[in-house]
């Protein structure tokens, strides 16, 4: 089995995208099918801050995959958001990387790309 984690941080001073769960939502699912992935249920998402919890503003966005999952998080004051992709499945990074650079549009990325393989038994 291999194991793939990629973690994108994001800076853009597009908050209007960063700000928006719905949008969001959209290029999660986009993502989801971009790189052929199979969703389970459908995404969790948080506003943030949230009532009487304090906090920043900022939107969390969930989807569990079979694969395993796939998250985002946002922080609209800083202009910065940060993608997480973890699979078992193996998949092209560098087209997630082309497909956040042009939803993202003017953006900044700096990525964290591990793979890992598991050598063992299946049970």
């Amino acid at each position: 089995m291999i194991q793939q984690k990629l973690d994108i941080d994001i800076t853009t001073e597009n908050k209007e995208i960063i700000a928006n769960p719905k949008v969001l939502n959209d290029f999660i699912q986009i993502l989801v099918r971009k790189i052929e992935m199979d969703t389970v249920g459908s995404a969790i998402t948080y506003c943030y801050p949230l009532d009487h919890k304090g906090g920043g503003v900022g939107v969390t966005i969930f989807q569990p995959i079979a694969q395993s999952y796939i998250a985002i998080d946002t922080y609209p004051e800083y202009c910065h958001a940060n993608l997480h992709i973890y699979s078992c499945k193996k998949y092209n990074h560098n087209e997630v990387l082309e497909f956040v650079r042009k939803f993202f549009k003017e953006c900044q990325i700096e990525i964290n790309y591990n793979k890992r393989k598991r050598i063992g038994k299946k049970k």
